[in-house]
Protein backbone atom coordinates (compact mmCIF):
# COMPACT_ATOMS: atom_id res chain seq x y z
CA UNK A 1 0.00 0.00 0.00
CA UNK A 2 2.89 2.49 0.85
CA UNK A 3 4.55 1.50 -2.19
CA UNK A 4 1.66 2.14 -4.50
CA UNK A 5 1.12 5.56 -2.55
CA UNK A 6 4.84 6.68 -3.42
CA UNK A 7 4.41 5.63 -7.09
CA UNK A 8 0.73 7.96 -7.32
CA UNK A 9 2.56 10.34 -5.78
CA UNK A 10 5.85 10.01 -7.96
CA UNK A 11 4.06 10.36 -11.33
CA UNK A 12 1.77 13.33 -9.43
CA UNK A 13 5.21 14.80 -8.83
CA UNK A 14 6.32 14.15 -12.24
CA UNK A 15 3.26 15.19 -14.46
CA UNK A 16 3.51 18.75 -11.84
CA UNK A 17 7.20 19.18 -13.50
CA UNK A 18 6.04 18.56 -16.79
CA UNK A 19 3.30 21.18 -16.92
CA UNK A 20 5.64 23.65 -15.06
CA UNK A 21 8.32 22.89 -17.73
CA UNK A 22 5.56 23.82 -20.60
CA UNK A 23 4.16 26.55 -19.05
CA UNK A 24 7.26 28.42 -19.46
CA UNK A 25 8.43 27.14 -22.24
CA UNK A 26 8.38 29.51 -25.42
CA UNK A 27 7.26 27.10 -27.93
CA UNK A 28 4.38 25.53 -25.21
CA UNK A 29 3.61 28.26 -22.80
CA UNK A 30 0.68 29.88 -25.07
CA UNK A 31 -0.86 27.12 -25.55
CA UNK A 32 -4.62 26.98 -24.20
CA UNK A 33 -4.59 25.60 -20.58
CA UNK A 34 -7.11 22.40 -21.62
CA UNK A 35 -4.85 21.41 -24.41
CA UNK A 36 -1.96 22.45 -21.98
CA UNK A 37 -2.93 20.20 -19.71
CA UNK A 38 -3.92 17.46 -22.11
CA UNK A 39 0.06 17.77 -23.49
CA UNK A 40 1.35 17.28 -20.22
CA UNK A 41 -0.99 14.21 -19.87
CA UNK A 42 0.24 12.51 -22.70
CA UNK A 43 3.86 12.80 -21.24
CA UNK A 44 6.01 10.68 -19.11
CA UNK A 45 9.30 12.16 -17.57
CA UNK A 46 12.34 10.53 -18.49
CA UNK A 47 15.45 11.07 -16.37
CA UNK A 48 18.18 10.62 -18.31
CA UNK A 49 22.20 11.13 -16.93
CA UNK A 50 25.17 12.68 -18.85
CA UNK A 51 26.15 11.26 -22.02
CA UNK A 52 23.31 9.12 -22.47
CA UNK A 53 21.69 8.42 -25.48
CA UNK A 54 18.14 9.57 -25.83
CA UNK A 55 15.81 7.38 -28.24
CA UNK A 56 16.99 3.93 -30.37
CA UNK A 57 20.28 2.83 -30.83
CA UNK A 58 20.48 3.75 -34.33
CA UNK A 59 19.14 7.36 -34.29
CA UNK A 60 15.99 6.99 -35.43
CA UNK A 61 13.25 7.57 -33.19
CA UNK A 62 9.38 8.56 -33.50
CA UNK A 63 9.15 10.87 -30.18
CA UNK A 64 8.42 13.99 -29.11
CA UNK A 65 10.79 15.13 -26.60
CA UNK A 66 10.72 18.14 -24.54
CA UNK A 67 13.81 19.57 -22.27
CA UNK A 68 12.20 20.16 -18.68
CA UNK A 69 15.91 20.49 -17.37
CA UNK A 70 19.27 20.32 -18.21
CA UNK A 71 20.01 20.16 -21.89
CA UNK A 72 20.26 17.95 -25.16
CA UNK A 73 23.47 17.65 -27.20
CA UNK A 74 22.34 17.08 -30.58
CA UNK A 75 24.64 16.03 -33.75
CA UNK A 76 24.99 13.82 -36.72
CA UNK A 77 27.50 12.81 -38.83
CA UNK A 78 26.99 13.06 -42.60
CA UNK A 79 28.72 9.38 -43.53
CA UNK A 80 30.41 6.98 -41.54
CA UNK A 81 33.38 8.03 -40.31
CA UNK A 82 33.22 11.58 -41.34
CA UNK A 83 33.28 14.44 -39.00
CA UNK A 84 30.58 14.80 -36.37
CA UNK A 85 28.24 18.13 -36.83
CA UNK A 86 26.91 19.36 -33.54
CA UNK A 87 23.73 21.63 -34.65
CA UNK A 88 22.63 22.47 -31.16
CA UNK A 89 22.41 22.02 -27.25
CA UNK A 90 19.08 22.68 -26.71
CA UNK A 91 17.96 24.09 -22.76
CA UNK A 92 14.91 24.17 -20.77
CA UNK A 93 11.65 24.20 -22.47
CA UNK A 94 12.93 23.64 -25.91
CA UNK A 95 11.86 20.23 -27.69
CA UNK A 96 12.98 17.88 -30.47
CA UNK A 97 11.69 14.84 -32.82
CA UNK A 98 8.40 16.45 -33.50
CA UNK A 99 8.85 15.52 -37.13
CA UNK A 100 9.49 12.17 -36.67
CA UNK A 101 6.52 11.80 -34.23
CA UNK A 102 4.20 12.94 -36.34
CA UNK A 103 5.38 10.42 -39.42
CA UNK A 104 7.27 13.36 -41.32
CA UNK A 105 10.27 11.27 -41.25
CA UNK A 106 12.96 9.40 -40.14
CA UNK A 107 15.38 11.71 -39.67
CA UNK A 108 18.57 10.02 -37.83
CA UNK A 109 20.54 12.40 -35.08
CA UNK A 110 22.69 11.52 -31.75
CA UNK A 111 20.72 12.83 -29.30
CA UNK A 112 22.79 12.93 -26.20
CA UNK A 113 22.16 14.54 -22.36
CA UNK A 114 24.44 17.40 -21.79
CA UNK A 115 24.25 17.07 -17.72
CA UNK A 116 21.91 15.27 -15.76
CA UNK A 117 18.38 16.17 -17.73
CA UNK A 118 14.74 15.78 -17.24
CA UNK A 119 12.75 15.25 -20.82
CA UNK A 120 9.01 14.97 -20.72
CA UNK A 121 8.46 12.28 -23.58
CA UNK A 122 5.91 11.65 -25.76
CA UNK A 123 5.68 8.55 -28.16
CA UNK A 124 4.17 8.75 -31.54
CA UNK A 125 1.05 6.41 -31.21
CA UNK A 126 -0.18 8.63 -28.04
CA UNK A 127 0.78 11.88 -29.74
CA UNK A 128 -1.91 10.85 -32.67
CA UNK A 129 -4.22 9.59 -30.51
CA UNK A 130 -4.23 13.42 -28.77
CA UNK A 131 -4.28 15.11 -31.90
CA UNK A 132 -7.21 13.38 -32.65
CA UNK A 133 -8.68 14.02 -29.56
CA UNK A 134 -8.07 18.22 -29.84
CA UNK A 135 -7.57 18.71 -33.59
CA UNK A 136 -6.60 22.57 -31.97
CA UNK A 137 -3.23 20.78 -31.56
CA UNK A 138 -2.65 20.19 -35.09
CA UNK A 139 -2.68 24.01 -35.93
CA UNK A 140 0.33 24.02 -33.31
CA UNK A 141 1.69 21.34 -34.44
CA UNK A 142 2.21 22.96 -37.98
CA UNK A 143 3.33 26.19 -36.18
CA UNK A 144 6.09 24.60 -34.24
CA UNK A 145 7.39 22.56 -37.70
CA UNK A 146 7.43 25.76 -39.74
CA UNK A 147 9.40 27.88 -36.49
CA UNK A 148 11.90 25.51 -36.65
CA UNK A 149 12.50 25.60 -40.20
CA UNK A 150 12.50 29.84 -39.68
CA UNK A 151 15.19 29.49 -36.88
CA UNK A 152 17.26 26.52 -39.11
CA UNK A 153 17.18 28.98 -42.01
CA UNK A 154 17.79 32.46 -39.45
CA UNK A 155 21.03 30.04 -38.48
CA UNK A 156 22.36 29.13 -42.23
CA UNK A 157 21.90 33.25 -43.47
CA UNK A 158 23.60 34.28 -39.94
CA UNK A 159 27.08 31.60 -40.05
CA UNK A 160 26.79 33.28 -44.13
CA UNK A 161 26.53 36.83 -43.47
CA UNK A 162 27.35 37.72 -39.79
CA UNK A 163 30.48 38.29 -38.29
CA UNK A 164 31.45 35.69 -35.59
CA UNK A 165 30.79 37.88 -32.26
CA UNK A 166 27.43 38.86 -33.24
CA UNK A 167 26.36 35.21 -34.41
CA UNK A 168 27.76 34.01 -31.35
CA UNK A 169 25.60 36.01 -28.95
CA UNK A 170 22.49 35.42 -30.96
CA UNK A 171 23.00 31.49 -31.23
CA UNK A 172 23.66 31.93 -27.27
CA UNK A 173 20.40 34.31 -26.87
CA UNK A 174 18.47 31.51 -28.95
CA UNK A 175 19.09 28.54 -26.59
CA UNK A 176 18.87 31.05 -23.35
CA UNK A 177 15.40 31.95 -23.92
CA UNK A 178 13.58 28.68 -24.73
CA UNK A 179 12.61 28.95 -21.45
CA UNK A 180 11.03 32.13 -20.09
CA UNK A 181 12.85 34.59 -18.46
CA UNK A 182 12.23 36.85 -15.19
CA UNK A 183 12.84 40.46 -15.54
CA UNK A 184 16.69 40.60 -15.18
CA UNK A 185 17.32 37.05 -15.09
CA UNK A 186 20.93 36.30 -15.98
CA UNK A 187 20.31 32.57 -17.89
CA UNK A 188 23.17 30.05 -18.09
CA UNK A 189 23.51 27.63 -21.14
CA UNK A 190 25.27 24.34 -20.61
CA UNK A 191 27.56 23.34 -23.73
CA UNK A 192 31.42 23.49 -23.94
CA UNK A 193 33.26 25.68 -26.24
CA UNK A 194 33.99 23.05 -28.38
CA UNK A 195 30.45 22.33 -29.40
CA UNK A 196 30.20 26.05 -29.81
CA UNK A 197 32.46 26.44 -32.17
CA UNK A 198 31.04 23.37 -34.46
CA UNK A 199 27.72 24.62 -34.48
CA UNK A 200 29.37 28.17 -35.94
CA UNK A 201 31.48 26.42 -37.98
CA UNK A 202 34.65 28.45 -36.81
CA UNK A 203 37.68 27.15 -34.95
CA UNK A 204 37.81 26.77 -30.99
CA UNK A 205 40.51 29.84 -31.15
CA UNK A 206 38.48 32.39 -32.30
CA UNK A 207 35.56 31.15 -30.05
CA UNK A 208 37.47 31.09 -27.34
CA UNK A 209 38.75 34.84 -28.07
CA UNK A 210 35.26 36.32 -29.21
CA UNK A 211 33.62 34.68 -25.25
CA UNK A 212 36.91 36.17 -23.37
CA UNK A 213 36.22 39.61 -25.41
CA UNK A 214 32.11 39.59 -24.21
CA UNK A 215 33.35 38.56 -20.83
CA UNK A 216 35.91 41.58 -20.40
CA UNK A 217 32.92 43.57 -21.19
CA UNK A 218 31.11 42.08 -18.35
CA UNK A 219 27.87 40.69 -20.63
CA UNK A 220 28.82 37.05 -19.98
CA UNK A 221 30.83 34.44 -17.90
CA UNK A 222 32.53 30.72 -18.63
CA UNK A 223 32.53 28.29 -16.53
CA UNK A 224 33.42 24.46 -16.96
CA UNK A 225 30.88 22.91 -19.64
CA UNK A 226 28.40 26.22 -18.87
CA UNK A 227 28.23 29.73 -20.13
CA UNK A 228 25.81 32.38 -18.01
CA UNK A 229 24.62 35.53 -19.76
CA UNK A 230 24.63 38.10 -17.60
CA UNK A 231 23.76 41.40 -19.26
CA UNK A 232 20.54 40.38 -21.86
CA UNK A 233 19.78 43.76 -22.62
CA UNK A 234 23.01 44.60 -23.98
CA UNK A 235 23.25 40.99 -25.30
CA UNK A 236 20.30 41.81 -27.35
CA UNK A 237 21.48 45.42 -29.12
CA UNK A 238 24.42 43.06 -30.09
CA UNK A 239 22.11 40.71 -31.51
CA UNK A 240 20.76 42.90 -34.20
CA UNK A 241 17.83 41.62 -34.90
CA UNK A 242 15.26 39.82 -32.97
CA UNK A 243 16.34 35.96 -31.58
CA UNK A 244 14.02 33.20 -32.70
CA UNK A 245 14.11 31.06 -29.51
CA UNK A 246 16.10 27.79 -30.19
Amino acid sequence: MADAMRLVVGRSGDQSRIRLALAKSAHFGKLAPEVLERLAALSRLRHARHGERLGSPDGRDNHLWIVVSGAVRVSTRPKEGSREVVHAVLGGGSFFGLANAVHHGPYTLDARAFGATDLAVVDSARLHAGLEQHPRLWRKVSGLLAHRLKVALDIISDNRALPLPERLVRRLIGVATSSELLEGAQPTVHMTQGDLARMLDAGRSKINLALKRLETQGLLRTGYRTITLLDMAALRTLAGRTVEPF
